[in-house]
């Protein structure tokens, strides 16, 4: 049966192509590059839909009209102005080649089946808005990393683990709620979100990976919840504007650098539960004035407290067994006791 491809210019010209379910991604490239240059009708299109039968697209392999695609399932993908929506049960994996990634606006998937793939809508700067279905369960690698535009985001209940780097460097996004069906926020998640202000992270999470939310340097307001037992390398540092930190008793170990460079914490809460403190883990806090380290503390490494400039009373409980290279480093501290 004959598909039909439909371009309406602004001019009021409209092309037509046909395809075919054994028509090939190869064929179809042809097909435009006769009639038009591909670049010219993602920058000027009205509407476009493409069905090509027999056909798949495949993660930062190959992409549509670019490389030809490989004969697997069928694929449907609509386009209309400014907008993508993901009609078929595949996960659309590398929209380089289907649509100019300057001119994406909204994101819907409308499908239940759908699923989103590795840096599936990577460096879409124009992209503001994205609807996520209940039917995706992981965010995959990258797969938002670089939509500097981004402000609208819901994650939905059905999300369980967000990917390596999967919103890095997402820097319009100023809200994010982490939905309670997620456990695991990888590394680099959200890293360089530098307009998140306000974020809840809930009880699901077990897993904060290395650099998670490494220089968000507007988050201000966040709670770690007690489902956390360990505090990653640099899962928070240089968040700069953070100033109240509260550690839940269920952490018994924070990371190295952890939140290095969060040059406004003014007021530190360590609980009982801590046994290890790690390199570097808040060297830089220069408004951090007053720190007390429970005992349930053994060990401090080297740099941990480093730089903190402001730190004038410290109190060091008799638990602590190995104090790291200058673990106090240039905190010119005034009053210094240790305690049982």
């Amino acid at each position: 049966m004959v598909k039909r491809i439909s371009v309406r210019q602004p001019s009021g010209e409209i092309l037509v192509l046909e395809v075919t379910p054994e028509t090939t991604g190869k064929e179809l490239k042809q097909k435009i590059k006769e009639r038009k240059r591909w670049d010219e009708l993602t920058r000027s299109t009205t509407s476009v839909e493409i069905i090509v039968g027999n056909n798949r697209l495949l993660a930062n392999k190959v992409k549509v009209l670019d490389a030809g695609i490989s004969e697997d399932t069928v694929v449907s993908v609509v386009f209309k102005p400014n907008k993508v929506i993901c009609s078929n049960k595949y996960a659309i994996t590398s929209l380089g080649g289907i649509v100019h990634p300057e001119l994406l606006l909204v994101v819907e998937f409308p499908d239940d089946e759908a699923q989103i793939c590795d840096r599936a809508f990577k460096n879409c700067h124009t992209l503001a808005k994205v609807i996520i279905p209940d039917s995706v369960t992981q965010i995959q690698y990258a797969a938002f990393a670089g939509c500097s535009s981004l402000v609208d985001l819901t994650v939905p209940n059905s999300v369980t683990r967000i990917g390596d780097k999967a919103f890095y460097d997402c820097s319009s996004l100023a809200n994010l709620t982490i939905p309670n069906s997620v456990t695991h926020i990888a590394e680099e998640a959200f890293a360089r979100c530098s307009s998140l202000v306000n974020l809840t992270i809930p009880n699901s999470v077990t897993h904060i990976g290395k650099n998670a939310f490494y220089d968000c340097s507007s988050l201000a307001n966040f709670t770690i919840p007690n489902s956390v037992t360990h505090i990653a390398e640099e899962a928070f540092a240089r968040c700069s504007s953070l100033v109240n930190l509260t550690i839940p008793n269920s952490v018994t170990h924070i990371g190295k650098n952890a939140f290095c460079g969060c040059s406004s914490l003014a007021n530190l809460t360590i609980p009982n539960s801590v046994t290890h403190i790690g390199d570097g883990a808040f060297c830089g806090c220069s408004s951090l004035a007053n720190l007390t380290i429970p005992n349930s503390v053994t060990h401090i490494g080297g740099g941990a407290f480093e730089d903190c400039t402001s730190l004038a009373n410290l109190t060091i409980p008799d638990s602590v067994t190995h104090i790291g290279n200058l673990a106090f480093g240039n905190c010119r501290v005034a009053k210094r006791r240790r305690h049982c």
